[in-house]
C-alpha cells in the first residue's frame, strides 16, 4: 500500500507545514487576545479597561514605524542573499535593520524623557504612566516582530512566530488569570506594566530560540549598499501592514482621539469579539493563495476565477453565519465581559461591515500583489489608512461610539471597493462575489 507521504513531495509537505504553523499561530493569537481582553474587562473598571486597551493598541501601532518596516523585505532580500552566497549583504541587511530599530527606539525613549522633563508627562496620572509604558513597550514589540519576520524568511517559522503570537499572550493571560482568580482589581497602568513584562520575556525567549538561525551570516564585513531598496520596500509595505494585521489597533487609537476611555473600551471589546470572524475570513485567502498565484502566473484565468468564486462563496456564508450568531447571541457574548459592557454589543453588527467587505470584494490586495501592481496597493493603502483614522475620529466626534464604528466600517468598505475597481482595471481579474456565476456555469 502506498503511503500518502510517498505521493507528496518533501517541498510541498514543508510548504503545507509552514502554512499550517502560520495559520495555527495566528488563530491561537487571536483567541488568546480575546481571552486576555475578557480578563482585563473582568478585573478593571470600564474606564481603566478602555485606557489599557488604548495603551496596548498604541504600543503595537507605534512598533511599526520604529523599524521602518524594513523587516518586511526579509522574504525578498534575506532569501536572495542566502541563496546567492552574498553573506556580506545578508549581514548588512540584518545590521542595518537593527541600527534603524535601535536608533528610532532611542529617539522615542528620548522624546518621552524630554516630555517628562518639560512637565508634559509625569507619574501623577494613570494616563501619563500608560504613555510612558507605551514608549518602553513599543521597541520591545518591534524587536520580536523584526526577528520573527527574519526567522520566517529563513524557514524558522516556529521559532520566530510562536513566541510573539502565542507565548506573549499566553504569559499575559496567565498573570491576568491569577489576578482574576484572587478577586482583585487593577488599574490601566498595571495592565500595561504586565504587558511590558510579558513582551520582555517573549523577546528573551525568542532570542534564545533563534540563537543559531543567523549563523549563515557570521561576523564580518557588512555591505549596506542596498539600504535605499530595503527602506523603500519596507515603507511600501507598511500601509498594508497597518490596514491588514493592525486594523483593530489603528481603529482603537483613532477612536481614542475623540471618545472617552470607557467608549474606547467598548469599541476595542467589539473588535476583539469580531476578530475571530475576521481571521476566519482571511484564513481562506491564505489557503487559496498558493493555488491562486500559480493559476494567474500560468495564465489560467478561468481557474483563478473559480478559486476566487469558491472562496468568496465560503466567506460569504461564514460572514452571514457569524452575523446571525452575533444578532442572536450578542447579549450573551457581551455578558461574559460584564454588565458594564453592553454598549459593545450594539456596535458589533455595525463593525461586521469589515468581514462582509472582505467577503464581497474578495482578496483584492492578493490579486494585485500577484499580478505585480504593488504600487497600486501602496497608494490605496496609504490614503485608506488616512481615511480610516479620519473617518473613525470624525464619526466618533459626531456620533460617539456608534459613529466611530460606522466611520471605521465604511472607510474599510470603501477601501475594498477601490481595490476591487483597480483589480478590474489593472489586473483584468474580478475577485468579488460577482464571480460566483462561474460556479453555476460549471455546474
Amino acid at each position: 500500500m502506498v503511503a500518502l507521504s510517498d505521493l507528496v513531495s518533501p517541498e510541498f509537505r514543508s510548504l503545507i507545514g509552514r502554512a499550517a504553523v502560520l495559520v495555527g499561530t495566528r488563530f491561537g493569537g487571536s483567541l488568546l487576545t480575546l481571552v486576555y481582553t475578557v480578563l482585563v474587562a473582568r478585573i478593571a473598571t470600564p474606564e481603566d479597561f478602555g485606557l489599557a486597551m488604548l495603551g496596548l493598541s498604541a504600543a503595537l501601532v507605534a512598533s511599526i514605524p520604529i523599524s521602518l518596516n524594513i523587516e518586511g523585505g526579509s522574504i525578498r532580500y534575506l532569501v536572495a542573499y542566502r541563496q546567492s552566497g552574498a553573506s556580506a549583504k545578508a549581514r548588512g541587511f540584518l545590521r542595518f535593520n537593527l541600527w534603524v530599530l535601535l536608533g528610532l527606539s532611542g529617539l522615542l525613549v528620548l522624546a518621552a524623557a524630554a516630555a517628562w522633563g518639560a512637565g508634559l508627562l509625569g507619574a501623577a496620572t494613570a494616563r501619563d504612566r500608560v504613555v510612558l509604558l507605551v514608549a518602553l513597550a513599543a521597541p520591545i514589540l518591534a524587536v520580536t516582530r523584526v526577528y520573527g519576520r527574519h526567522a520566517t524568511a529563513l524557514d524558522a517559522v516556529l521559532r520566530g512566530s510562536v513566541p510573539r503570537m502565542l507565548i506573549r499572550p499566553s504569559v499575559f493571560c496567565l498573570v491576568l488569570g491569577v489576578i482574576w482568580a484572587s478577586d482583585r482589581t487593577i488599574a490601566a497602568d498595571t495592565v500595561m506594566a504586565l504587558f511590558l513584562v510579558s513582551a520582555v520575556l517573549t523577546a528573551l525567549l525568542q532570542a534564545w530560540l533563534l540563537r543559531g538561525v543567523f549563523t549563515f551570516a557570521p561576523d564580518g564585513r557588512a555591505d549596506i549598499s542596498d539600504w535605499r531598496a530595503w527602506v523603500g520596500t519596507g515603507l511600501m509595505i507598511a500601509p498594508l501592514l497597518l490596514m491588514r494585521e493592525n486594523l483593530k489597533n489603528v481603529i482603537v487609537v483613532a477612536a481614542g482621539l475623540v471618545l472617552t476611555t470607557a467608549e474606547v473600551g467598548h469599541l476595542a471589546l467589539a473588535l476583539s469579539v469580531l476578530g475571530i470572524v475576521i481571521f476566519a475570513v482571511k484564513s481562506i485567502d491564505i489557503v487559496i493563495g498558493p493555488r491562486l498565484s500559480r493559476a494567474i502566473q500560468d495564465g489560467r484565468r478561468a481557474a483563478a476565477s473559480i478559486y476566487l468564486a469558491g472562496s468568496g462563496a465560503i466567506k460569504l456564508v461564514g460572514a452571514i453565519l457569524g452575523l446571525s450568531l452575533v444578532l442572536l447571541l450578542g447579549d450573551a457574548i457581551v455578558a461574559i465581559f460584564g454588565r458594564d459592557y453592553r454598549p459593545a454589543g450594539e456596535v458589533i453588527a455595525i463593525l461586521f461591515l469589515i468581514p462582509v467587505a472582505n467577503a464581497v470584494f474578495g482578496p483584492t490586495d492578493i490579486v494585485l500583489n500577484i499580478t505585480g501592481h504593488r504600487r497600486t496597493i501602496f497608494t490605496v493603502s496609504l490614503w485608506s489608512f488616512a481615511a480610516l483614522v479620519a473617518f473613525t475620529a470624525l464619526g466618533g466626534a459626531i456620533g460617539a461610539l456608534e459613529g466611530a464604528a460606522w466611520g471605521a466600517g465604511l472607510a474599510y468598505a470603501v477601501q475594498q471597493w477601490v481595490l476591487w475597481r483597480r483589480c478590474l482595471r489593472e489586473a483584468a481579474i474580478d475577485p468579488s462575489l460577482l464571480g460566483i456565476r462561474r460556479l453555476f456555469g460549471r455546474g
